[in-house]
Parts: structure tokens; C-alpha cells; sequence
């Protein structure tokens, strides 16, 4: 009998956590998991960036732990009235919450974060632990957004052929087969400069033809894999970020690819104006510079 997988649940607060503990515990019944439930605090009150100018009293301390294991109790007692059958086991994790979710990570297979609900331009607030998490974490993380009464019809797989799409390509095709949504394939691919001038338009139609060639081939191996998936593929001549959003909204799941890093998020990452901006379940991949 194969492992279960390991879905790791960050939770702030229950009372904003209940769309984030049932994607979680529908995943895991879908494709047998078990759930880990985390809640990071910090004996003082404050961000991390908060100068600590006294050791916290004991009484301080100690409420502040007695505060957390009631997060963690509640979000584990909810998990099991949404599925009783999944093994949910949770606990309160003394320390900042960037360095003890990327601990968590390690072992995960999947690592699950909430997202608030703001007005205006903002649409949905990560925060800065959530955008670092999902920046560096060494599993696919997946971010939910709040309630929605609509229903998923599709998964949005946004791909780039120059990169390894393999862990996207898995990741996709397993979700859709215990999902049973087909998939949406976009690679989202700019002429080169210049191709406008008609001198320039057969190696625009050849450079198209090719990628079309290159995002069938790509795909070619999981059709052949998941032959009850339906895929349908497209390279799309528009940018990224607006055109992946445009397609998966309202709901749908977008799943896109982030290149291992450790440093700062590079400007105009795609998947960081997904994180910001996306209104469905958002799952970003790790994946590596180069095609293999």
C-alpha cells in the first residue's frame, strides 16, 4: 500500500481558516492524505520586526500558547466535522511563521495557506509571510481564497515548454483525474520583436508552429497516461498574468510554475501577480530553470 501524503494546513485564525481546512480535507479524501495542522505564534505579542526590548513575562508566555493550542484545537476539530474519515493531527509551533512553515515544507507534500479579502486594487492580501512561503517553499503550495459559490469547471495549467513543465504537467494531471475536470492548457507566448514588419511574418508563422509543436509533445505523454483527462492546449499571444487570471476566473484552479529560489522574487514574476490577484484556488509548482 503506498504513503499517504502529507498536506500541511497554516492556520492564523478559524474564523477566516474554514475555506482553506476544506480544500484541504476535500483534497485529502479525493487522493488519500493526511493532514497536519500548524499554527506558529510568539511568546511576545508583535511582528517579527518588533524590537524586543524585555524578555516576555512567564504569564505572557504561557498565555499566548494556551492561545494558540485554541487555534489548533478548533481547526483540527473542524477538519474532522468536514471529513471524518481523514487523519487530521495539528499543533502549535513556538516561532516566526515564515521560518516555521518553511520547516514544515521539507516534509510536505503539499502546503496549504489562507488568504484574506480586501477591497480595491488589493482583491486578496497574501501578506508577507504568505508571499515568502510561497516564494521558497520546497513543495507546491496551494493558496485559497475565501468562500466562493461557484463551481470549478476547469483546471488552468499555465505552462512554459523553455522550462521543466514535468511537476506541473503530474501535479495537474493527478488533480484532474480524482477532480474530474478537464484541463485548460495555456502557454502563453510572445512573437519576437519586430514581427510585425511582413518581412518578419513566415519565421513568425514557422516560431508558432514550432511551439505549438514543442506544448503537444509536452503534453503528449499524460494524455497518454490519464486518457479520461480531457486537455485541451492553446498558445496564447497575450501576457501572462492578465491572460491565465482572465481564464481561470471567477473559481476555476490555476496552477503555474515558480523556478527554485532563494533570494527575492524577480519583478514581473508571473506567479507573484497570480498570488496577489487571482480570485480562484491558486497552486504554484517548484520548478527548474531548464527543460529536461
Amino acid at each position: 500500500m503506498a504513503e499517504q501524503r502529507l498536506i500541511i494546513v497554516a492556520v492564523a485564525d478559524v474564523r477566516t481558516a474554514a475555506a482553506t481546512l476544506r480544500w484541504a480535507v476535500d483534497d485529502a479524501v479525493a487522493d488519500p492524505a493526511w493532514i497536519r495542522i500548524v499554527h506558529a505564534f510568539e511568546p511576545e505579542p508583535g511582528g517579527f520586526w518588533t524590537p524586543r526590548l524585555r524578555v516576555p513575562s512567564v504569564a505572557v508566555a504561557e498565555q499566548r500558547r494556551a492561545e494558540a493550542e485554541t487555534v489548533v484545537s478548533q481547526a483540527v476539530k473542524l477538519s474532522r466535522q468536514l471529513a471524518p474519515g481523514v487523519v487530521v493531527h495539528g499543533e502549535a509551533i513556538e516561532g516566526p511563521a515564515t521560518t516555521v512553515l518553511l520547516d514544515e515544507a521539507q516534509s510536505a507534500d503539499l502546503l496549504v495557506l489562507g488568504s484574506r479579502h480586501l477591497p480595491g486594487l488589493a482583491r486578496y492580501f497574501v501578506g508577507s509571510v504568505g508571499q515568502t512561503v510561497a516564494e521558497r517553499a520546497g513543495c507546491p503550495v496551494a493558496v485559497i481564497r475565501s468562500e466562493t459559490s461557484q463551481a470549478d469547471t476547469k483546471l488552468v495549467l499555465g505552462l512554459d515548454v523553455a522550462q521543466d513543465c514535468e511537476p506541473l504537467l503530474a501535479f495537474a494531471f493527478n488533480l484532474a483525474s480524482r477532480t474530474g475536470l478537464p484541463i485548460e492548457a495555456v502557454y502563453c507566448w510572445l512573437p519576437p520583436i519586430g514581427t510585425a514588419l511582413e518581412a518578419l511574418a513566415n519565421y513568425q508563422d514557422e516560431d508558432r508552429e514550432r511551439v505549438e509543436a514543442e506544448l503537444d509533445d509536452a503534453l503528449a505523454p499524460w494524455r497518454r497516461k490519464y486518457p479520461q483527462v480531457p486537455v485541451s492546449a492553446e498558445v496564447s499571444p497575450h501576457w501572462p498574468v492578465p491572460e491565465l487570471l482572465e481564464r481561470a476566473h471567477p473559481s476555476n484552479p490555476l496552477i503555474i510554475g515558480r523556478h527554485h529560489r532563494h533570494n527575492l522574487p524577480a519583478l514581473g514574476s508571473v506567479h507573484l501577480g497570480a498570488l496577489h490577484h487571482a480570485e480562484g484556488p491558486l497552486i504554484i509548482i517548484p520548478v527548474s530553470r531548464d527543460r529536461r
